[in-house]
């Protein structure tokens, strides 16, 4: 497979916030949410700040010792890769460090920006090694496996197919059992062709990784570690009881002080001078877990209580909790960010827009619990295009900024080559010149006949607007050819009227590349700066 990188400003896209088109021009609207904007100098910064606290007590960070031993145990079920195994060993070392992303355990990974934000955090981990010789860079997968939204975590397109997990199982979606989702893994091996090496590979890894008695959590761990295990990803599940037993002194401020709260709402009225507020937080950011159960904690006088059901607890009753069962306590989008940094000896996280959007809320979150911020960088995004839509887009001789256009936009580029239109817009022209010269005339002769005029001269430019827009029309049905065109453009390039990495599934990109697909992901990242990245398929 050769490939041709190019890249367009996240601006052009059309696709992005404005927070984070300002993150990536590094705004000054923004710094003050974080502590420097992402670099590969900035690493060195970081793991000053990161020697300085990981090990230590209260809300510090775990015992590396600790973190390598519940790794070994969540990796029990997996032979385990040697790139894989040296990295968890690593992580006991004090000169060992971590890049890390994180995701819900969606089936069968989800969309493609699932796979893309660990490409990209594989090949950070490599420049940092590279850049920083006496350090070790291990690349982390945080799975956020607690999370409860099965509309998405169980909803994936595959090859134009809409496939859902329809199961009568609640809680955390990571702990669910996969039996119900045997048929769905069966529709999804009976696109891969065995008579193909690598597609028997990958039905197997899929057919054993949805097995029977799996949980999601296993799955996703299987699959993902399928993967990637040649470049030593490391995969933490942080649902695990001795982990939260680290996050307990966390726990019980959140429930009796309701610190992350306020904090939270100072930064939000901050970010709401100039952009929208992602996650408003709760007045406790913590849901209490148990099987088929994560709702959230609410403070009901001088009782705790938990969201639609009949559980409650009196302070003593809550304090024994926290530090006999802290598993059962489950971090929300605001704390959750924090848990992971305890765990982890981490200098950089890998996140999207939406992450981005909420990771900056809570620097005075971090700050008022002295635990390091890490350096947020914004994932790269892709699209690809092959031969097809090369051929298409030739065709039509688009631009990569065109590419990104509306439909009726795009349609325009062609429709106004068209010398019928040419014309119409020279005659248009000429009419709207022709009413400035008579507002002109009308204003030295009377005030008041100019305004008139005026009125006269609005309405013309209504009526001329109409006629273009009935040109175009009837245009656009004798163009027909184009406009198809465009629309197979469109299908291919931005399926369901969004990026590919939002809705495609890495299944047909495999299929069709093979492994070339993964590596590829990884060695054209922009690992320095964040990026939207286009590769083009070359002709061999």
């Amino acid at each position: 497979m050769y490939l041709i990188k190019e890249t367009i400003p996240f601006v052009d896209t059309h696709f992005f916030s404005p927070m984070a088109v300002d993150y990536v021009g590094k705004d000054s609207k923004v710094k003050i949410f974080i502590n420097e904007f992402p670099s590969i100098a900035g690493i060195e910064t970081q793991i000053e700040r990161r020697r300085k606290a990981f090990g230590q007590q209260a809300y510090k960070a775990a015992d590396r010792n600790l973190l390598h031993q519940v790794l070994m145990q969540q990796y029990h079920q997996i032979v385990i890769h040697t790139e894989v195994k040296k990295h968890i060993d690593l992580l006991r070392s004090e000169k060992t460090f971590t890049i890390c992303t994180a995701h819900q355990p969606c089936i069968y990974t989800g969309p493609l920006y699932f796979i893309y934000k660990i490409a990209q955090t594989i090949a950070l981990a490599k420049a940092c090694r590279e850049q920083y010789p006496d350090y070790h860079f291990v690349p982390v997968f945080y799975m956020g496996s607690e999370d409860n939204d099965l509309d998405e975590i169980g909803t994936v397109h595959i090859d134009r197919q809409l496939l859902k997990w329809t199961t009568a199982q609640k809680g955390a979606c990571g702990r669910m059992r996969t039996d119900d989702l045997q048929l769905l893994t069966q529709q999804v091996l009976s696109m891969l062709d065995l008579n193909r090496e690598e597609e028997a590979w990958l039905s197997h890894l899929l057919e054993s990784a949805y097995m029977k008695g799996h949980t999601l959590s296993d799955a996703t761990r299987i699959l993902v570690n399928g993967l990637f295990e040649m470049h030593g990803l490391v995969i933490l599940n942080a649902d695990d009881q001795q982990l939260k037993s680290v996050f307990a002194p966390l726990i019980e401020d959140e429930l009796f002080n309701r610190n992350s709260s306020a904090l939270v709402k100072q930064s939000n009225a901050e970010i709401a001078n100039h952009y929208n507020v992602q996650a408003g937080g709760r007045d406790i950011n913590l849901f209490y877990l148990k099987e088929q159960l994560r709702e959230r904690i609410e403070k009901k006088g001088e009782q705790w209580t938990v969201h639609d059901t009949a559980i409650s607890f009196s302070a003593a009753e809550l304090k024994a909790e926290v530090r006999q069962h802290p598993e059962r306590f489950s971090p929300n989008v605001i704390l959750r960010p924090l848990y992971q940094e305890m765990l982890l000896p981490n200098v950089a996280f890998i996140g999207g827009g939406g992450e981005l959007a909420y990771w900056l809320e809570l620097k005075k979150v971090f700050e008022y619990y002295d635990i390091p911020y890490p350096l947020i960088f914004l994932r790269n995004s892709f699209l690809w295009i092959d031969q097809q839509a090369q051929t298409l887009i030739k065709k039509l001789n688009l631009t990569n900024n065109e590419l990104f256009w509306p439909a009726d936009q795009l349609y325009l580029t062609f429709l106004s080559e068209n010398e019928q239109m040419l014309a119409l817009d020279k005659q248009l022209h000429q009419i709207e010149n022709d009413y400035l010269e008579i507002e002109n005339l009308s204003l030295k002769i009377s005030p008041n006949l100019n305004t008139s005029v005026k009125a006269h001269h609005a309405k013309a430019r209504r009526i001329s607007a109409r006629i273009a827009q009935k040109f175009r029309a009837h245009l656009k049905r004798a163009e027909s050819d184009k406009v198809r065109t465009a629309d197979k453009i469109k299908e291919i390039l931005f399926p369901g009227g969004t990026l590919q990495e939002r809705h495609d599934h890495f299944l047909p990109y495999f299929k069709k590349y093979g492994w070339q697909f993964i590596e590829a992901l990884i060695q054209y990242q922009a690992v320095a700066d964040s990026e939207f990245i286009i590769l083009k398929e070359k002709d061999n």
